[in-house]
């Protein structure tokens, strides 16, 4: 599930592009939404990464049958990888089995060397061992070892990585949100073998519209938001203002007028965008211009009772500081 941090990023890539490209309001709204999409296809694909070390490890177990002398455990395998009930239950999954089918783009076939990579590593571990060594298959313990094996081999595999980057540009920026989905899914799989459904990429139908809705009126305000930005940037020509700048503070600017988002929600939440998207400098520039802002037009009064007037201010110092 992407969360409202995330949605923000999203948004600032996509009117990035748009300004970028001149691209026409709807037609950035639905990349927005397929570049959202794309994060749900990376989650499948993982789920999908982890039902092909099973289908290897049925065909290793399949080739030994064949071999012309085969030993006792060649001809009495132990199973237990490729019965875990959680593995089962992801492959029984009627929502994964749609997406795979429909993307013929997330099939593991073109890349088996990976999934040979991470087996080999699988098979020669302690944790594997152990596991196998336990002729008894419970939902808990087998939930337990796939998120064991989904945290070291696949979550922060650099390899994995850099191929998921290579097949869609979005997903560098997506792999963490799809690992958290990952990890959601095995821990509820745990004690609900029988889900049927996949976590959705929006938590609910209002999530969707903040983003088409921030989208779209920031595109749509963009003079008022630019005016406001001129009139704070003293002795400073506004088309030296650096354009990420210019979006984040347009975006915030966006939830303060038109989205009614406390203000202090919107100045906390584009000043961590800011640290990440731009240059060290500008979260000082764009914490001074909405900080302007909200002092002028009295907003500070919109912080909610139970929070803490000094954590704002505390937050303002800081980044003040921060050079």
């Amino acid at each position: 599930m992407i969360g409202r941090r995330q949605i923000r990023e999203k948004v600032l890539q996509t009117i990035y592009a748009h300004t970028y490209n001149e691209i026409p309001v709807e037609s950035s709204k639905k990349n927005l939404l397929s570049v959202i999409d794309n994060v749900a296809l990376l989650y499948v694909f993982q789920l999908n990464l982890l039902l092909e070390l099973k289908y290897l490890a049925q065909e290793k177990i399949e080739n030994r049958k064949k071999k012309n002398f085969r030993t006792t455990e060649d001809e009495n395998p132990n199973l237990k990888f490729v019965n875990n009930l959680v593995l089962q239950s992801i492959e029984e999954n009627q929502d994964r089995i749609g997406v795979s089918e429909n993307h013929k783009e997330i099939s593991w076939t073109p890349n088996y060397n990976y999934v040979n990579s991470i087996y080999k590593k699988l098979v020669d571990s302690d944790a594997y061992e152990k596991y196998m060594r336990n002729e008894i298959n419970e939902e808990v313990e087998d939930a337990d070892f796939i998120i064991k094996i989904f945290d070291k081999y696949i979550a922060d595999n650099e390899s994995l990585h850099e191929l998921y980057e290579q097949m869609q540009l979005s997903w560098s920026d997506d792999f963490h949100i799809a690992n958290s989905m990952t990890f959601k899914t095995l821990k509820y799989l745990s004690s609900n073998l029988s889900s049927n459904t996949l976590i959705k990429t929006f938590k609910d139908d209002e999530d969707k519209l903040f983003a088409e809705k921030l989208l779209v009126k920031t595109i749509t305000f963009k003079q008022q938001f630019y005016d406001i930005i001129k009139e704070r940037t003293i002795g400073w020509e506004m088309d030296r203002v650096a354009l990420l700048d210019k979006i984040i503070l347009s975006m915030a600017f966006c939830e303060i007028i038109h989205m009614k988002t406390p203000s202090f929600v919107a100045i906390n939440e584009y000043i961590e965008i800011a640290k990440t998207y731009s240059i060290p400098k500008s979260k000082i520039y764009i914490n001074g211009i909405l900080d302007k802002y909200i002092k002028e037009n009295n907003l500070v009064n919109e912080v909610p009772k139970d929070y803490k007037l000094k954590d704002l201010k505390k937050t303002i110092i800081v980044n003040n500081k921060e050079k």
